[in-house]
């Protein structure tokens, strides 16, 4: 079942890349600072909301992304979602931001993964 996990994981955020990538081509986004002074941008919010929904779509685990606050039941199964890993470096067009993926289960890791969007390359490890 890991398998299926990582297949589908990569391809939601190979998908959730292309948006991104296409947002800083085009300019058509904007940031402003949180409450602890560190960036946020309108795509990491819709990356977020898109990377949740489609996991909630292809599995029936609990999901909680950083920019969301959702809270989730540790002691059970979930992803945890990072959008826009280097937010700052997405914001001045480094090519150094990432996607983080990550599936929990009681507080360890069975799979992560991070994909950086600008030069393609995944990284994955799995328990």
């Amino acid at each position: 079942m890991r398998n299926l996990y990582l297949i589908i994981a990569k391809q939601i955020i190979g998908e959730a890349g292309k948006i991104i990538r296409e947002a800083r081509t085009t300019n058509t986004f904007g940031f402003e600072f949180k409450s602890d002074n560190t960036p946020i941008t309108n795509i990491d919010n819709q990356i977020q909301q898109y990377i949740s929904k489609r996991l909630h779509d292809n599995f029936d685990i609990q999901v909680v992304g950083e920019e969301d606050g959702v809270k989730v039941d540790k002691s059970e199964l979930y992803w945890a979602v990072d959008p826009i890993e280097c937010t700052w470096a997405f914001i001045t067009h480094e090519n150094t931001s990432a996607i983080n993926l990550s599936l929990i289960d009681k507080d360890k890791l069975v799979i992560g993964i991070v994909f950086n969007p600008f030069t393609d390359e995944f990284v994955h490890t799995e328990r």
